[in-house]
């Protein structure tokens, strides 16, 4: 018998008289067909054989890198991750660029023993070498690999030149600051020339470069191939390779095709099974509702403490100087409060809101609220226009027994209203504020937290008054949280808005939608997925989506 092909690509290689192979390089995607002949000198067979072939995934990526950052490590301590790497295409060297928090992060070494370069040739790494001058982040580190130098007969075999798996174990010594707590510190890549997180090919031909860029959450931070969502107009500086880079009579153009996914450390607080500045044991330390139930205690003594007395004494710590219910602690948890952290509802607030209203005509603005109980303390933080000047902050007759402290920091105003006494605001609707300015008046209210005389919190609804100049997204307070925190955001306009919670693996784990007016809104996220079910310690990412503005941030829930 004589077996033949007689049609399709590639060649027929017979293994004897009535088998073979067709080896052949498909040059697109799509059906081949072969034509396959037999034949004794007597009859004829014909038949044909199809094969379908379809595109790979990530068939446009040709390396990709990502960390693994692991669990999260205490303060103090040295915490290794891995970057990985994926090739889809032989690779022959490659230069990264990473940017670090120096204050918490300290570089202390990099390994490549019992990576996927272990057999490459050569590996280097340098710290602030990046000439972005007075641009540059604290922490800089470049890693530099070659895998064949070729400077004798021994070569790597060929399965180095595609790498997968750890490409590098950094090795980083997180700063022993118990406030880093509870944080997550990113490691991220960066660009500062157009040769930073390059690639070559073996041959060195060929330059790889950016394609797609994320944050560690698996959010798209950028996509060169996406000119109408991410114009080259809107490049953050330091994020992607330039268009320009790459232009030119005469320049062979690099390939964009490696996708980028930053990473970073998260940090456990080693006291955190302490309750330190959390007086009202409510589990979210340092808010407003423990400095108003720790200033009744200097007037009504140990009664206050309801809860555990043992426990809320220990809480009243807050200096970590190792004495408790200190005026020297009440101090340090006020300086927190105006100066570092932000309001936050307790897990058991009022079912009613509260709402604030700011109203701005003639150089002054006033603040009122009305609540349905009384107020013991109220914080605000406002931001403010660059040309708007605060003269002065006053009390009005409705809360003039009230102690006041007030600063602008960071373009924002931040206003303490409470009483180290028992005074209190009466329930209902008072005028607490008037401030004076100079300039123009273009203020938005971002963060808002009220608690009555016993320390249990209001949560604000919407907030009347200023309009926002611009679509803004919140830190949420608190975060780390356990088990409720509250997201907001502002719209400059009426319209319709999507805000989208995601585990650290990109899966959806919650979705708000709504409708407002101008102004501010709050969300509070419980915890849960979209099936009620408790979710899981970790690190989540939120998303707002409003009109033409979507912003990714990065929140912890903590048990």
């Amino acid at each position: 018998m004589t077996l033949s092909k007689t049609c399709g690509i590639g060649s027929l290689v017979l293994s004897g008289s009535d088998s073979g192979k067709i080896c052949f390089v498909p040059d697109t995607t799509g059906i081949y067909t072969f034509c396959v002949q037999a034949t004794d000198g007597c009859n004829v067979t014909k038949d044909t054989v199809s094969v379908t072939i379809l595109p790979k995934d990530d068939c446009d990526v040709c390396v990709r890198f990502s960390f693994d950052y692991g669990e999260c490590s205490p303060v103090g301590v040295r915490k290794k991750i891995a970057l990985n790497i994926e090739s889809n295409q032989p690779i022959g060297g490659f230069e990264l660029l990473l940017s670090f928090d120096a204050s918490v992060l300290s570089f202390v070494g990099a390994s490549t023993v019992g990576t996927a370069i272990k057999d490459w040739e050569y590996f280097t790494w340098n710290l602030k070498s990046a000439g972005c001058g007075s641009s540059c982040p604290s922490g800089l580190i470049r890693f530099v690999g070659i895998a064949d130098i070729n400077n004798g007969a021994k070569h790597p075999p060929l399965s180095a030149f595609s790498p997968n798996g750890a490409l590098v174990f950094i090795e980083f010594q997180i700063a022993n600051n118990q406030n880093l707590g509870d944080q997550f510190v990113p490691v991220s890549f960066v660009w500062f020339s157009c040769a930073d997180n390059s690639v070559s090919d073996p041959t060195g031909s060929t330059l790889y470069v950016d394609s797609r860029i994320y944050n560690p959450g698996g959010i798209l931070l950028w996509d060169e191939f996406n000119d109408t969502v991410f114009p080259e107009s809107n490049r953050l500086f330091g994020l992607g390779a330039p268009d320009n880079c790459f232009t030119g009579a005469g320049k062979t153009p690099p390939r964009r095709c490696i996708e980028f996914i930053n990473g970073g450390v998260c940090i456990i607080h080693p006291d955190s099974i302490d309750a330190r500045g959390d007086v009202n044991l409510n589990n979210l330390a340092y808010e407003i509702a423990d400095a108003v139930l720790f200033s009744n205690y200097f007037i009504h003594g140990l009664g206050v403490f309801t809860l555990s007395v043992p426990g809320q004494i220990a809480a009243t710590d807050v200096n970590a100087d190792g004495s408790t219910l200190t005026v020297s602690d009440l101090t340090y948890l006020i300086r927190v409060i105006v100066g570092d952290a932000d309001p936050v509802p307790k897990t058991d607030p009022y079912a009613e809101n509260a709402s604030v209203e700011t109203e701005t005509s003639n150089g002054q603005m006033t603040v009122s609220t009305e609540t349905v109980g009384d107020v013991g303390g109220a914080y605000f933080v406002y931001a403010l226009s660059e040309n708007m000047v605060i003269e002065s902050v006053q009390l009005t007759d409705a809360s003039s027994q009230m102690d006041l402290m007030y600063g602008v920091e960071n373009g924002q105003l931040r206003i303490l209203v409470w009483n180290i006494g028992t005074a209190r605001i009466e329930a209902g609707k008072h005028d607490l504020l008037k401030i004076n300015y100079a300039g123009e008046a273009d203020v938005r209210l971002d963060k808002v937290d009220i608690a009555d005389y016993h320390g249990r919190p209001y949560v604000t609804g919407k907030t009347a008054g200023a309009v926002p100049e611009s679509y803004t997204l919140q830190q949420n307070y608190p975060n780390p949280f356990n088990p409720t925190t509250t997201i907001s955001f502002s719209l400059p306009v009426s319209g319709v808005w999507k805000l989208s919670i995601y585990n650290i693996r990109g899966a959806l784990v919650r979705q708000y939608t709504g409708s407002d007016e101008a102004g501010s809104t709050n969300v509070v996220w419980d915890g849960r997925t979209e099936q009620g079910e408790t979710s899981a310690s970790g690190m989540y990412l939120y998303r707002l989506e409003a009109a033409s503005f979507l912003k990714t941030m990065k929140m912890i829930l903590l048990k």
